[in-house]
């Protein structure tokens, strides 16, 4: 009979919070935040537009996230896209990268038969409203050099220190491995927040090092183990784009803190909801026997399905390990991939000369795989099989 073994993950230290406090009754407080992605609400409006912005402040939405580009005279306008581009928007510069473009030629164009909103109007009009957070994307074109990033995002938290938006606002940043010190040297209390395509533990590891305020990545690569990781080096876990609210529940059992929707108040809703809550449940799976002999100190990897097979993401595997020595008793360290060696992260599989199968529990690490090292002096047989998994199921 197998033996379950619980995986041992060190406590989150507390991380200091943005005031997120509501202006309206309505929008009650949750674990887990919800920001308004490109300042949209559900309700039709243009994304990013000045509108919004003032419509989701005035509603009472706390997080409010938008995008800016940066304009060949050194202004910043809110949009997504480097250039503006039909059907969407119109005017007489479409097609041409708003990085070359001033701002008096960016104000003839219209974008959702609304004109290309200002930085500095946005903050205007989210001013009033002191419980909104500002959280503004500065996007680079692919031709950007180093430079001229770097250069961008320093602006931009000089614009939010100059406007008094410091202590309400969010800059976040894809470049931030290039950005961040720049950024925290020009503005040095300014949070930044780390965007993410993937996650790896040295991604969340050079976050930390460089002091940024939440790590922000694609929601599909959410689980617990990224987030109790996330927390224990002290950073916030924001995740996007989160429309869908079964979503939703599923990311604040794991952990998240911040789920970006372009529909806020469904999400919301939802994660208000009586008998809201996700729980764990196990299912079963099968890969084929992997074989493999381990000399003293050696490491091997198994790369797992991220998803169960009814295409729920994976929070722990469960794979049956038959291992055993020649003589003598060994010692196996099993941990998620990218994880620092004997750490709390790691669990221990005693080995002797009685070919012994194990049923172990572990989270999936870096690209979805765990790592099996030998710590002893003896060589061990291993052989390894996925026979299941845990994954979140909601009422």
């Amino acid at each position: 009979m197998g033996i379950v073994l619980a995986v041992v993950v060190p406590a989150a230290p507390a991380v200091a919070s943005a005031d997120t406090t509501p202006l309206s009754s309505s929008h009650r407080a949750f674990s887990t935040a919800v920001s308004s992605h490109r300042a949209l609400d559900g309700s039709g409006g243009a994304e990013n537009s000045l509108a919004s912005f003032q419509r989701a402040a005035r509603s009472g939405e706390t997080d409010i996230e938008g995008d800016v580009r940066a304009t060949k005279d050194g202004s910043f306008v809110m949009s997504h896209d480097a250039s503006l581009r039909t059907p969407r928007c119109a005017g007489p510069y479409l097609d041409v990268p708003l990085r070359a473009l001033t701002l008096a030629q960016v104000a003839k164009m219209t974008c959702s038969g609304e004109p290309v909103a200002r930085l500095a109007d946005v903050i205007d009009v989210v001013r009033p409203y002191p419980a909104a957070i500002l959280r503004v994307e500065v996007k680079h074109a692919g031709t950007d050099t180093s430079t001229m990033r770097t250069s961008d995002a320093v602006r931009l938290a000089k614009t939010l220190a100059g406007a008094g938006m410091t202590a309400r606002s969010i800059v976040q940043d894809f470049d931030w491995a290039t950005t961040t010190r720049a950024v925290r040297t020009a503005s040095p209390t300014q949070r930044v927040s780390a965007l993410a395509g993937t996650l790896t533990v040295a991604t969340v590891a050079s976050a930390r090092s460089l002091g940024a305020y939440d790590l922000s990545y694609a929601q599909g690569a959410s689980t617990g183990f990224w987030n109790r990781l996330i927390a224990a080096n002290g950073l916030r876990s924001t995740v996007w784009t989160v429309d869908d609210p079964t979503r939703a529940r599923v990311l604040r059992a794991e952990g998240v803190r911040t789920v970006i929707s372009n529909v806020p108040s469904t999400v919301r809703a939802a994660l208000g909801a009586p008998a809201s809550e996700c729980r764990l449940t196990t299912y079963p799976a099968a890969t084929p026997t992997r074989g493999v002999t381990l000399a003293p100190g050696a490491r091997t990897s198994a790369t797992l399905p991220q998803r169960s097979p009814d295409g729920r993401v994976v929070e722990t595997a469960l794979v049956r390990v038959t291992a055993s020595t020649s003589s003598g008793a060994a010692a196996l360290r099993v941990a998620p991939q990218g994880t620092p060696l004997t750490t709390t992260w790691e669990q221990t599989i005693t080995v002797d000369s009685t070919s012994r199968s194990t049923v172990i529990e572990v989270a999936l690490g870096d690209r979805g795989a765990i790592r099996i090292r030998n710590t002893s002096t003896r060589p061990v047989s291993l052989a390894m099989r996925l026979v299941g998994g845990r994954a979140y199921t909601c009422s």
